[in-house]
């Protein structure tokens, strides 16, 4: 990752401090010119994620949704539904592959990872919720995606039996609505 004391030293992008101390005069650049170096992006995206997930539960953050524009892969996604796999089994979908990994992160100290991802890039229509599950686990990370250019408005409804407890999904209201 590049180092940086302001935007100006991130073409294209801009510079973010450490999540651990948000006041600090320099950082990273939020993108690396070379987005196409996998092995180094995708790593520091979950540890970039993992630790400021971990910064927002431990100041008592209930609910953690992460705004992403990595997508899944479509062709992937259709294929498992079909074959009625669940989307955990995904080994191409970037945003299902993140969530897995922050939750393998965290969970290892007892810390619950991302609890929804509203996620983008691919242009991926889903019509429903995909859930993502944990072995071992009760809780589980929701991923949602509107389409492109409008065509569709997201609707998701997450509930607590109890404060501090899972969030669970309420399929019955949680897909999208077409926009005309």
């Amino acid at each position: 990752t590049t180092t940086c004391a302001s935007s100006a030293a991130c073409p294209g992008s801009i510079c973010l401090p450490p999540a651990n101390d948000p006041t600090s005069t320099s950082g990273h650049c939020a993108v690396n010119t070379d987005e196409t170096d996998v092995s180094t992006h995708f790593p520091a995206m979950v540890q970039d994620t993992a630790s400021a997930v971990a910064e927002l539960r431990a100041q008592g953050c209930d609910l953690v949704v992460a705004l992403s524009h990595v997508g899944v892969n479509d062709r992937e996604i259709n294929t498992l539904l079909a074959m009625g796999l669940p989307a955990n089994s995904a080994t191409a979908s970037e945003e299902i592959l993140l969530a897995k990994a922050v939750e393998q992160a965290l969970g290892q100290n007892g810390v619950r990872g991302l609890d929804l991802i509203i996620g983008g890039h691919s242009h991926t229509a889903l019509m429903s919720p995909l859930v993502i599950t944990y072995p071992g686990s009760s809780h589980a990370t929701y991923l949602v995606q509107a389409g492109s250019y409008g065509r569709y408005i997201g609707q998701i409804r997450l509930t607590q039996a109890d404060p501090g407890s899972e969030w669970t999904l309420d399929l019955a209201a949680s897909h999208l609505n077409p926009v005309d």
